[in-house]
C-alpha cells in the first residue's frame, strides 16, 4: 500500500487565549511534514478556535472517507471539539500534543493539558483513540501515525469491498456456510451471490483454443500432465476463465465458489455434468497408497512410485500442504530427514484415508 493511497482528515484546535502565533506556526509544520511524507490530508491547517469554525472542519471532512483523524492540539482547549470530532466522524482517531521549552513564565501552548482532556473525553463518550507527544517536525511522529493509517486505509477498503459468490452451500456443508449479516456488520464486506448455472454457461461457451493455451502454460509449469486422460484433465480449468471476463463492479474484491447450489444439489452433481477434476482422481489414489505405508521410509519411497504418483508428487511439491485439505499429518508418524538441496523444497505430509478435494475450500 502507498502513502498516497491512504487519506489523512487534519484539524488544528487551539484557544485565542494562549500564542495563536506559535500555534499557527506549529499546526502548519505538522501539517507540512503530512504532505511531504507524501499522504493525501484533508482539511487545512488553520486554527478552529470556535464551534463556527468546527462545524466548516467537518464539510470539509466529511465528503471524504477517511482511513485516520490527525487531531493536533495546537495550544490547550477542552475537550467538547474533539469530542464532537469523534463522533461525527467514522474513522480512527489520533490525538497530536506538541511539548514546549521551558521558559520560567507561563506555558504558550499548553498542548499536553490538551490531549489529557481530549483522551478523559474520548473515553468518557465510548470513543476510542491513539496519541503521539512529540514535536510537529519529529520522524517519531510519523513512526507512530503510519501502522494506525494503513489499518484506517485497510478498514475502509474491507468497508467497501464486495465478494461475489457462486453458489450455496449444500446441506451438512457447514464449513461453506456464513454469517452474512455479521460479516457487513463487523468488517462492511458485502457478498453478492451469482447462480451457479450461469457460470456453466459461460463455461460452455469459452473456445477451446483458450483452454488450450491454458493448458500450455500449465504444462510449462507442472510435470506429468500429458501422462494425464485430456479432457477430464482441461475440463476444470475452463471455470477459470469466466472470471476474467466478468464484468466487476465499483469495490470488486474477490470470488468465493461453493460446492452446490440448493440445499439439494451437492458437488457430485456439478461433477457428472461437467467431469471430475483428474488431479483429484489422482490424489484419491495417492492417498490409498499412502496411507496404507508401515514406516516412514516406506512412506517416502511410495511418494515417488512411477508412473502413478510422480506427476501428483510433483504438483504437490509445487503447492501449499494446505492446497488438499484431506492431506493432513497423522501421528505417530515421524518426518523423514529433509532433503540437503535447496531447490527441492521439502513438504511433509502424511495422509489421510481419503481426499475431499484438490483443493481447499476457503471461506470468505
Amino acid at each position: 500500500m502507498q502513502l498516497s493511497d491512504i487519506q489523512l482528515g487534519f484539524v488544528a484546535i487551539a484557544r485565542p487565549t494562549f500564542d495563536v502565533p506559535l500555534a499557527e506556526e506549529t499546526a502548519q509544520r505538522a501539517y507540512a511534514q503530512l504532505q511531504t511524507a507524501g499522504y493525501q490530508v484533508y482539511g487545512s491547517p488553520g486554527l478552529v478556535m470556535s464551534l463556527d469554525d468546527l462545524t466548516a472542519s467537518l464539510a470539509t471532512l466529511q465528503a471524504q472517507p477517511l482511513d485516520l483523524l490527525v487531531v493536533m492540539q495546537a495550544s490547550f482547549a477542552d475537550s467538547s471539539m474533539v469530542v464532537q470530532l469523534g463522533n461525527a466522524l467514522d474513522c480512527p482517531l489520533l490525538l497530536w500534543g506538541v511539548p514546549e521549552e521551558r521558559t520560567g513564565g507561563r506555558l504558550r501552548l499548553n498542548s499536553f493539558c490538551g490531549i489529557n482532556l481530549a483522551a478523559h473525553g474520548l473515553r468518557r463518550a465510548g470513543l476510542r483513540y491513539e496519541f503521539v507527544y512529540a514535536p510537529p517536525d519529529e520522524a517519531s511522529a510519523l513512526a507512530t501515525l503510519a501502522p494506525l493509517a494503513q489499518a484506517g486505509a485497510a478498514r475502509r477498503r474491507l468497508r467497501q469491498a464486495r465478494v461475489g459468490q457462486v453458489g450455496d452451500a449444500p446441506a451438512g456443508f457447514d464449513t461453506c456456510r456464513y454469517d452474512a449479516a455479521a460479516l457487513r456488520q463487523q468488517l462492511g464486506v458485502e457478498v453478492v451471490k451469482v447462480d451457479l448455472h450461469h457460470v456453466f454457461e459461460r463455461v460452455r461457451a469459452i473456445p477451446q483454443a483458450e483452454t488450450a493455451a491454458l493448458a500450455d502454460r500449465l504444462g510449462e509449469q507442472v510435470s506429468g500432465l500429458e501422462a494425464l486422460e485430456q479432457e477430464p484433465t482441461r475440463a476444470p480449468w475452463a471455470p477459470s476463465s469466466p472470471w476474467k471476463r466478468w464484468p466487476k463492479p465499483k469495490n470488486w474484491m474477490a470470488w468465493r465458489c461453493v460446492a452446490g447450489q440448493s440445499s439439494s444439489r451437492t458437488w457430485a452433481a456439478p461433477l457428472a455434468e461437467h467431469s471430475p477434476c483428474s488431479v483429484t482422481s489422482k490424489h484419491h489414489a495417492v492417498v490409498k497408497r499412502m496411507s496404507t505405508a508401515p514406516s516412514p521410509s516406506l512412506f517416502c519411497r511410495r511418494l515417488a512410485e512411477p508412473p502413478l504418483l510422480a506427476p501428483t508428487w510433483s504438483i504437490l511439491m509445487r503447492k501449499p500442504i494446505s492446497w488438499c485439505s484431506g492431506i493432513v499429518a497423522r501421528p505417530p508418524w515421524r518426518w523423514p530427514t529433509p532433503p540437503s538441496n535447496p531447490a527441492r523444497p521439502f513438504i511433509p505430509i502424511a495422509a489421510s484415508r481419503s481426499c475431499s478435494s484438490s483443493r481447499s475450500n476457503r471461506g470468505v
